[in-house]
């Protein structure tokens, strides 16, 4: 009897020791195993992604290039305007003056007549020596160069006079006409592509034509040294370029310095 009073003592013992064990666990290692239950709870949450997140991480609209940005057709395509042959073309004639054209040539009447505008001995031509060359040509004028290639540039369009042995070209700009107001009509034409030092220009005296004889007499001047070195050119290419139309006429003149000359229409 007394042996299971003992034994019953001890397991109650036991059983008050085993309790108080379960409340120091339930007091402190219950909330640690809790808080990393959260925890990883939290964490599988935020990782997946939900219908929000993944809106916001894809481009918008306004990210993504708009057609403003792209290259259009138009430019990829156009090329460069160029001038145009304008033997079908009217260009303007002055209403001041009556025409003589001597040469009994289609094309030249607009700009070659007697009294015309000429330049003297005592004109001071400038000489092409920088790698380009911005010139006048004045409003209701004209602007004269001498070269053996050039290239020349108003506006967007380009005309491209190339080099050709024993060759120079005589070379007329027609600028805009006198509209009668004040507005400016003087224009700049760009020069390039030309040797250096090789070629002269001149703008002018304002006046409706250019005088016929005088610019036969430059023709005749082609042929004489030092043009083309020392036996002359052989050939002189007249080129008249509009500049209200942009657009331009074109001889070949053999054997300059000898007369009779054939202004011999150049076609494309």
């Amino acid at each position: 009897m007394e042996t299971k009073t003992r034994t019953s003592r001890w397991l109650r013992a036991l059983t008050f020791g085993l309790g108080i064990v379960a409340l120091i666990l339930a007091a402190f290692v219950l909330p640690l195993i809790v808080r990393d239950i959260v925890v990883d709870i939290v964490a599988k949450t935020a990782s997946r992604p939900t219908a929000t997140s993944a809106a916001t991480q894809l481009p918008t609209a306004t990210l993504l290039p708009t057609a403003t940005l792209l290259p259009t057709a138009t430019a990829a395509l156009v090329p460069p305007a160029g001038f145009t042959l304008g033997w079908d073309l009217m260009w303007y004639r002055s209403p001041f003056r009556d025409v003589t054209d001597s040469l009994a040539v289609g094309g030249t009447e607009e700009t070659f007549a007697e009294p015309g505008v000429l330049l003297d001995d005592t004109a001071a031509f400038d000489y092409l020596s920088a790698k380009e060359t911005p010139v006048l040509v004045p409003e209701g004028g004209y602007t004269y160069i001498a070269v053996g290639a050039m290239s020349l540039t108003y506006q967007e369009s380009q005309l491209d006079l190339s080099y050709k042995n024993e060759n120079v070209y005589l070379v007329i700009i027609r600028g805009l006409p006198d509209d009668g107001t004040d507005a400016d009509l003087n224009q700049i034409v760009m020069l390039g592509d030309y040797v250096r030092g090789a070629g002269i220009y001149s703008p002018m005296p304002a006046g409706a034509y250019v005088s016929l004889g005088w610019f036969e007499q430059q023709i005749v001047n082609a042929g004489d040294d030092p043009n083309c070195g020392g036996d002359g050119c052989k050939h002189a290419t007249v080129v008249v370029v509009d500049l209200r139309t942009i657009s331009y006429r074109i001889w070949q003149i053999q054997n300059p310095s000898t007369a009779p000359r054939d202004w011999i229409r150049v076609n494309p």
